[in-house]
């Protein structure tokens, strides 16, 4: 008899494992309730039995009995009674805390109001290495200003924002510009305003709204077709607000949708495809960033090297794709809600034509980074570099070798190597063993 327990669920799927990594705001209300489950039910694995009950019970789940949870079918006293214990243990608490309790209530509720930058699903991202990375950089380099000119996610950029004047975050994708200008520019922002507006989103019933371009091809696919009714609505609010909003307000809107757009959305953690036959989460939320603190940044979407030949940098952090996986095609949902240009859609997984595509992810990968160490003016360089070079899969295959590495960046100067063992987020079924992560640092001539 299957019960669908979390050991069952793939690695990248499993709540307890991104819970550990990332902590409970990377989580959605149902898998924090799939972990206090543990288990599912005959026919029912344990995700999709949270996902019913959440969205059964909605915004009055605290106040959910042993009788309403029996009334869904396959539900025993034993696992009625794991939920309620949970919630009756918070509720007592609170209770026992009195206007303290109160207190603490209302700051939890501020908590689940806002996301930190780490709390997204994407390939490659550094988040748990980026205290190795740091601390390498503070040895090994020197310097008043650091370029991270593929940002990614840009969590490397706010780990060392204490630590230099200037940072400058570069990345060609559209919906990690957004994210950048949300979190990291310095522009006017006024935070009830937009904290409100998300407040008053949160409270929208899809049920209420009529079918949109986001809901008639998402919904039922990536999404909910009520959460994609919200966040169809959502969007086309925010750009008619647009004149009403500062720079930094109409991309802290924009950074919200997105954030609550990939925490609900029914994938391994990218848009390349979807899950079928199961039961979408159904639980939309928006919450406001918290905003990193940097002293000067400057932000930037362009190819990194046409940048490298006029933005000069005491130090740039160099984490280029190295494979075929297109990260312009892994996330074309968020750089079309984004650009908001409503293209037309092509195949299964519902992709806009090509746009964006990264050199990095051919052949001419080599290349190309030659051309852009050897353009940048710096005066250290720092490459990080994982051994996927060795994988059995064509896509995740390396296009650049290690050795390769090596030998360009000697000839801009003497180069230190430095490695980890990391298991990096892998989208896929391929198994990488004995996975490392390596991090070349260049002092150059």
């Amino acid at each position: 008899m299957n019960m669908g327990k979390l050991k069952d669920i793939p690695k990248i799927d499993r709540p307890r494992e991104r819970f550990l990594e990332k902590g409970a705001d990377a989580l959605s209300k149902s898998d924090l309730l799939a972990i206090v489950l543990g288990s599912g039910i005959q026919g029912k694995n344990v995700q999709e039995l949270a996902r019913q009950i959440i969205q059964k019970f909605g915004k009055g789940f605290l106040n959910i009995t042993i009788d309403d949870l029996r009334k869904i079918a396959g539900i025993g006293h034993a696992k009625a009674l794991q939920i309620i214990a949970a919630i009756s243990l918070v509720k007592r608490f609170y209770q026992e805390g009195g206007s303290n309790g109160q207190t603490a209530l209302l700051l939890s509720r501020k908590e689940e109001n806002s996301f930190q930058l780490q709390n997204r699903r994407y390939i490659g991202n550094k988040y748990k290495l980026a205290d190795w990375i740091f601390s390498i950089l503070e040895k090994e380099c020197s310097g008043n200003s650091f370029m991270d000119i593929f940002a990614g996610t840009g969590v490397v950029s706010a780990r060392v924002a204490t630590r230099f004047k200037g940072i400058i975050l570069n990345d060609f994708l559209h919906s990690n510009h957004a994210v950048y200008k949300a979190f990291f520019d310095k522009g006017e922002w006024d935070r009830e305003k937009t904290y409100h507006i998300i407040e008053e989103y949160n409270r929208i019933n899809g049920k209420d709204l009529k079918d949109c371009y986001f809901s008639k091809n998402f919904g039922g696919k990536y999404f909910s077709r009520s959460s994609a009714r919200i966040i169809g609505f959502v969007r086309d609010d925010i750009e008619k607000r647009k004149n009403d909003l500062t720079e930094k307000e109409y991309y802290v809107l924009i950074t919200s949708l997105l954030y609550a757009v990939d925490k609900i959305a029914n994938t391994v953690g990218h848009y390349d495809a979807y899950f079928k036959k199961v039961l979408v989460d159904d639980t939309f939320a928006m919450r406001s960033p918290v905003p990193i603190q940097v002293e000067n940044v400057e932000i930037y979407r362009e190819d990194a090297n046409l940048l490298a030949k006029r933005i000069p940098a005491d130090i740039v952090y160099i984490d280029p794709p190295y494979n075929s996986r297109q990260y312009s095609r892994f996330y074309h949902i968020l750089e079309t809600l984004v650009k908001w240009d409503k293209p037309k859609l092509y195949g299964t997984a519902l992709k806009p034509a090509e746009e964006n595509m990264s050199d990095y992810c051919r052949t001419t990968a080599k290349d190309k980074l030659a051309e852009l160490v050897r353009d940048l003016n710096v005066k250290f360089l720092v490459v990080s570099y994982n051994n996927t070079y060795a994988s059995k899969s064509s896509s995740s295959l390396n296009k650049i070798t290690h050795d390769e590495i090596a030998g360009i960046l000697a000839k801009k100067g003497a180069t230190k190597v430095f490695e980890k063992d990391y298991r990096h987020f892998n989208a896929g079924n391929t198994n990488f063993n004995n996975h490392k992560e390596f991090l070349f640092v260049t002092k150059v001539k």
